[in-house]
């Protein structure tokens, strides 16, 4: 059996359609919406991302265990990865999707201060998503070394995922960072109308 990473017709699919509407669905897109405030964006942006990365973790769960049953060697270990991977992605997804914050009560200041923190977050997960690349491509080597079937489709579900991740967090950061720069804006226009009336 080649050892070469194979995906299933529609796990490609699924993969070029939900990198799709990361692009085409942006909660960027509703920039212009004179009643949505960049807080709004930044909310809406969260929510938009983990609806996106449990859409992924489904695709995967449901993909993986369906494969796995009909598939062996190094393809079979390759879905149960996915599968077994994806089951932490919605878990993480799902309570994130629950625990929203409630912008509202937020100044702008702790507005600039959340979103900052989660650009910061995105590039330092992006560099985590290059080591599990680097660990997957690792697993391959030693598979090939052991003539392990399971290292090796384990080595390619990590680049799988380390891949799908790596473009979803500098997808996310590349479209929040315009959110954040737009609370920062606000902030400092609001900060400069308060000395301008103290000075009055």
């Amino acid at each position: 059996m080649s050892n070469a990473l194979r995906l299933p017709r529609p796990l490609y699919a699924v993969i070029l359609g939900l990198l799709g509407w990361l692009v085409l669905a942006s909660p960027l897109a509703q920039a212009q919406e004179p009643t949505v405030t960049p807080l709004d964006q930044h909310v809406e942006s969260m929510r938009f991302g983990m609806k996106l990365l449990g859409g992924w973790a489904l695709a995967n769960i449901v993909t993986g265990s369906l494969a796995r049953s009909q598939t062996s060697g190094t393809t079979r270990y390759f879905h149960e990865m996915n599968a077994g991977w994806n089951a932490v992605n919605l878990t993480i997804a799902s309570a994130a999707l629950l625990t929203l914050p409630d912008v509202s009560s937020w100044t702008l200041e702790q507005g600039y201060q959340e979103a900052s923190r989660l650009d910061k977050i995105l590039l330092f997960n992006a560099g985590l998503d290059l080591g599990y690349m680097a660990l997957g491509y690792g697993l391959i080597e030693r598979g090939k070394r052991l003539d392990s079937s399971r290292l090796r489709g384990y080595g390619q579900s990590l680049i799988l995922q380390g891949a799908f991740l790596f473009v979803f967090d500098l997808a996310f950061a590349y479209f929040h960072v315009d959110i954040t720069e737009a609370i920062r804006v606000q902030t400092m226009a609001g900060g400069a109308g308060l000395t301008f009336s103290m000075n009055l």
